[in-house]
């Protein structure tokens, strides 16, 4: 299962990686690895970056996960903490459906410095939330809110 779900996001950040960086207002984001960021936090600290995880949603306790296994498991020091300043209206409303899902995160990221777990590495801002690789996509640009959705392949 942890093999499967490896290749997913493998598979989802190759497609990033052929994506445009995502744009919110006239921030663009650096797309980095999972790996990258948990190795060297201190490189992307206080930058834009977009990345690749597992979500789980909790009204005021979000976290991005590198595989379905440590979302799983909440195992909080392979995570990464989102701050989601957002409403409470809009996190239930459109944030809920996308637990458990594979998504595209953009904000501000930043790394106090201590060991891993507990928000030592987080987003202070996160401005764009895409489900992988298809589904709800929310983003706040200029103060609002908006929302599509990218359609998902059909078979033929």
């Amino acid at each position: 299962m942890r093999r499967v779900t490896s290749m997913i996001i493998g598979a989802v950040a190759i497609m990033l990686a052929m994506m445009p960086p995502a744009a919110a207002g006239d921030a663009t984001y650096q797309q980095v690895r999972m790996a990258d960021l948990q190795s060297h936090p201190e490189t992307y600290d206080g930058k834009s970056i977009q990345i690749v995880g597992v979500f789980r949603y909790a009204l005021a306790d979000n976290w991005l996960y590198p595989s379905r296994d440590a979302a799983a498991k909440r195992d909080r020091h392979q995570a990464i903490y989102l701050k989601i300043n957002w409403a409470k209206i809009i996190e239930e409303q459109y944030l809920k459906p996308m637990d458990n899902r594979v998504v595209a995160i953009a904000g501000e990221f930043h790394f106090d410095g201590s060991s891993p777990g507990d928000g030592a590495m987080r987003f202070s801002d996160v401005m764009d939330i895409t489900s992988l690789p298809c589904g709800p996509h929310i983003f706040r640009q200029n103060g609002l809110f908006g929302t599509n959705e990218r359609p998902c392949p059909t078979a033929p």
